[in-house]
């Protein structure tokens, strides 16, 4: 029976269900290998173990092949790894698909006997195609797009048919299997961390700094009217309440404490205090999960380490805004809460759902005045 890729499932993840799932194992390469075409400089390669290069000079040949060490490992370039999702809830899709591409490199060189160089060549790039059309239709960024296509390109260019060259080139080729069979295993591995910040319930509050100063007390605020998260006419509590705040948005906290305005320096000072001493329920690589009270929790999302953020903290407040929309089923709404009314205009031009909070929605008898 032939292997195919996963049906795209017809039940999203629903707000209350957990997410199933293991995690995959490979081992980590510590060489990226790269093709360099020279016209000016001929150097025959010598491959050695591994595929690593000893390098031997002659002349008379028309492509180098050398092998570079990547400082950190080939996960490493994973780091800035961005998932948004085209269908907003496909996380389970994504998750499979990947593991499953991952799967089918990893198996397409492992044959009896052991592929010529010439039919390494053309089962890799048979693979990339159609890993090239389902990461297309999974993710709407191109972190994995396009250095694979690099590496299906250098590889489309290995043409070298003399006898001699036969075990650089298959060396080459596995080497690249085996650089991108990792990667795409810690592509799973940050999807899988991401499933279970997606299937935690409760109604996803995403705010910018503003959202803390419309309120004497956030902790006190009536978060639920916010969030629409009581259902009409209840008679029990609604939702759980997940507050999401960006890392920049602390960020920006942290600067107003040394804002000239006596007043905002205070309030900057008292958001951030009490932000520290609620306690920590979790932390990962994602997120740091704060206790408010028995409803509510304030998630500080945090960045990867390569995370590259925008040059305008509004416009990278909504970006992560958006990243967590495409995480989410529909059914589960991604509100974004803002004191600021351009930034509510610029929110909903970017598709997000959106509140204007104003400070007589606290819930508490301590109104801010101006």
């Amino acid at each position: 029976m032939q292997d195919q890729l996963p049906a795209r499932s017809a039940e999203p993840l629903g707000p209350e269900g957990p997410a199933q799932g293991g995690t995959s194992h490979r081992p980590a390469g510590q060489y990226r290998t790269r093709v360099a075409i020279s016209d000016t400089q001929r150097t025959r390669p010598a491959v050695v173990n591994h595929g690593v290069l000893a390098g031997h000079a002659h002349s008379s040949t028309d492509r180098t092949v050398c092998f570079v060490p990547e400082a950190g490992g080939v996960t490493s370039s994973l780091r800035s790894f961005s998932v948004r999702l085209k269908t907003p809830g496909d996380l389970r899709v994504a998750i499979d698909s990947v593991d499953f591409l991952a799967r089918k490199l990893a198996d397409c060189l492992d044959v009896r006997p052991t592929p010529h160089s010439q039919q390494a060549r053309s089962r890799w790039l048979r693979w990339w195609a159609d890993a090239d059309m389902k990461l297309r239709e999974l993710f709407a960024e191109d972190d994995l797009l396009i250095p694979l296509a690099q590496t299906a390109a250098e590889i489309r260019n290995l043409d070298i048919p003399a006898p001699a060259y036969e075990a650089p080139m298959l060396s080459f080729i596995i080497r690249e299997r085996d650089v991108w069979v990792d990667r795409l295993d810690s592509a799973v591995v940050k999807l899988r961390r991401l499933e279970d910040f997606v299937s935690r319930p409760g109604r996803i509050v995403v705010l910018d700094t503003s959202a803390f100063h419309e309120f004497d007390r956030f902790w006190a605020a009536n978060w639920a009217r916010v969030a629409d998260a009581d259902p009409p006419h209840a008679t029990a509590p609604g939702l759980p309440i997940r507050l999401v705040v960006p890392l920049v948005v602390v960020e920006e906290l942290d600067a107003q404490k040394r804002h000239p305005s006596g007043k905002v320096r205070e309030a900057a000072r008292d958001i951030l205090r009490h932000l520290r001493d609620l306690p920590r329920l979790s932390t990962d690589a994602f997120a740091d999960v704060l206790s408010m009270n028995d409803r509510a929790t304030v998630e500080i999302l945090l960045d990867d380490l390569a995370h590259v953020r925008l040059p305008v903290n509004d416009a990278e407040i909504i970006d992560r805004a958006v990243d967590l929309r495409s995480l989410f089923p529909l059914n589960r709404r991604v509100i974004l809460v803002s004191g600021d009314l351009s930034m509510q205009f610029r929110a909903e031009g970017a598709g997000l759902e959106t509140r204007h909070v104003s400070r007589d929605v606290g819930g508490d008898d301590r109104a801010q005045k101006d």
